[in-house]
């Protein structure tokens, strides 16, 4: 029973993010379930899969594609979720500006993933301080 409560009381906390839907929000707080197992904002990114891999040797360190660890669902929520919000949310918004930064480096596909792993470290804090989504704006 705590279980749920604490699901419904996050998906009600991720239905303030701009993108996000019923859906989506409860997929994403299975996904988590109870937000203290994860230390970091580092380790919720490499659970759900969105961490790239890492190759290094003694002189180098090589970072690969997505480690694709975890559930193939809350990644394509996330990523569909991140790109909902950059191309409807203000777009003066930190994550927008960041997916456009990220668009002219990378190209979209990428962008679109970096975007994910950025609104999943901000779902990360949102759910941890226990608040709702604050928009925040570059000027």
């Amino acid at each position: 029973m705590d279980r749920c409560n604490a699901a419904d009381l996050y998906a009600s906390l991720l239905l303030t993010i701009p993108g996000v839907g019923r859906v989506t929000a409860m997929v994403i707080s299975s996904v988590i379930g109870n937000i203290s197992r994860f230390p970091h904002s580092d380790n919720l990114v490499a659970y759900v899969g969105l961490a790239p891999s890492v190759r290094n040797s003694v002189e180098t360190v090589h970072y690969g594609h997505i480690t694709r660890r975890g559930d193939s669902m809350s990644r394509h929520v996330l990523v569909e979720a991140a790109l909902y919000h950059c191309n409807h949310a203000d777009s003066n918004s930190s994550i927008v500006q960041f997916y456009k930064k990220k668009v002219k480096k990378l190209g979209k596909s990428k962008a679109r993933v970096a975007a994910a792993v950025k609104l999943l470290r901000a779902i990360y804090h949102m759910l941890r301080e226990n608040r709702e989504f604050e928009l925040q704006v570059t000027r």
